[in-house]
């Protein structure tokens, strides 16, 4: 557009230089009598073509460089939450793991079967991800170690996990921790579950 207007004035200069009169075109010529498409000139010079209105097409030029810009910070913003949404699970994931020191057998169950939905997210975050952001570790599928599945395997059934029967979670081999001195830090299932109002472990197959 810058160029286009710059050969105009130029012409306009040119023009305006040769001094002499005319019969069908006036002696002197400015930019705003070039740029009106309605003026006089138009008509006596027969131009049937109309030009696109140049401010509009400056408002369309501006309005599609901001949908770009935009979609550019869009995706800035949706990698960024993809990045949170795995550090998030990985959180949580360890959380799980530093539960499992000094928990009951019962309470082993429901951590167990929280992990095994923890790792199953991750590991479908990260291939659903894998093509947009780098995530720079695997994850350590502890829990489906626990029970004996294999990733590859959930994976292939699209990340669905197998219902498992309540005693494949509560008869697993897990080591206790006697330490006093760890914390159980998964306070969110304190919250959201009354582990106490368990009679027995049968009653885990409603979680």
């Amino acid at each position: 557009v810058q160029k286009v207007v710059a050969k105009i004035k130029q012409s306009l200069a040119e023009y305006n230089l040769v001094g002499e009169p005319s019969m069908s075109f006036p002696l002197k010529l400015d930019f705003e009598d070039i740029k009106n498409q309605e003026n006089e000139i138009w008509r006596k010079v027969e131009v049937t073509d109309r030009a696109d209105n140049l401010s509009a097409v400056k408002r369309q030029a501006i309005q599609l460089k901001s949908m770009i810009d935009r979609a550019k910070e869009e995706q800035c913003l949706v990698k960024a939450e993809m990045v949170s949404t795995i550090k998030w699970y990985r959180h949580q994931h360890s959380l799980l793991i530093a539960s499992m020191n000094n928990s009951t057998e019962g309470r082993k169950a429901c951590l167990v079967k929280e992990g095994l939905f923890i790792e199953a997210k991750l590991l479908e975050f990260i291939k659903s991800f894998d093509e947009h952001i780098i995530v720079e570790e695997s994850v350590q599928t502890i829990f489906f170690s626990i029970v004996g599945l294999d990733k590859d395997v959930v994976e292939i059934n699209d990340f669905d996990l197998p219902d498992f029967d309540e005693n494949v979670l509560i008869n697993v081999d897990f080591v206790d921790d006697d330490d006093e001195d760890d914390i159980n830090v998964l306070d969110f299932n304190e919250e959201n579950l009354n582990f106490e109002d368990f009679e027995d472990d049968s009653d885990l197959h409603d979680i």
